[in-house]
C-alpha cells in the first residue's frame, strides 16, 4: 500500500473513533434548544407564603408563578411570561414563589398545588384564576389583561 492510502486509512479510523466517542458520550451531545432554556431564570421579585398571606389581606391585584429552577416547564415558561410583563409594564405585579420548598409545604398544600409551573391570579385579594403548565404568548396576554 501506499503511504497516501495508508495515511488516509489511518485518517479514516480516528474520525470514525472520535465520531463514535462524541455521539456515545451524553455529556458532549445535547439540545442546544434546551441549554438555552435551562439558562434562563425565574426574573420576578420572590415571596413567601407569608408576603403572599399578606398581599391577599390587603385585597392587591397580582399574578404569582409558583416553580423553581429545576423545573423544565418552569425554566420555558418565565421567559415567555417575563417577556409579556415586561411589555405591558407590570413587573411589579408579578412575583414567583419557590416550591416545593419548606418554608412553603403549609401552602402548597391548602392551595393543592400539585404541578409546576402554576400560575396564580389574584385580584382584590381572590384567586379568580389558576393555570398549570406552560403557556404560550396569547395566552399568558389574557392573563395579564386580568391583573393590568
Amino acid at each position: 500500500m501506499s503511504k497516501v492510502k495508508l495515511f488516509f486509512m489511518y485518517l479514516l479510523a480516528l474520525i470514525c473513533i472520535v465520531s463514535f466517542y462524541l455521539l456515545s458520550n451524553e455529556e458532549l451531545v445535547h439540545n442546544h434548544d434546551s441549554d438555552l432554556v435551562k439558562s434562563e431564570s425565574i426574573n420576578f421579585l420572590e415571596i413567601d407564603v407569608v408576603e403572599f398571606e399578606e398581599k391577599m389581606a390587603k385585597k392587591e391585584t397580582f399574578l404569582v408563578l409558583l416553580g423553581n429552577e429545576d423545573c423544565d416547564g418552569c425554566m420555558e415558561y418565565a421567559p415567555i411570561l417575563e417577556k409579556e410583563v415586561k411589555e405591558k409594564d407590570l413587573m411589579n405585579r408579578v412575583f414567583h414563589i419557590v416550591v416545593p420548598s419548606d418554608k412553603n409545604k403549609k401552602m402548597i398544600s391548602y392551595y393543592g398545588i400539585s404541578v409546576t409551573p402554576t400560575t396564580l391570579i389574584i385580584k382584590n385579594g381572590k384567586i379568580i384564576k389558576r393555570v398549570e403548565g406552560v403557556q404560550l404568548e396569547e395566552d399568558v396576554q389574557k392573563l395579564l389583561e386580568q391583573i393590568g
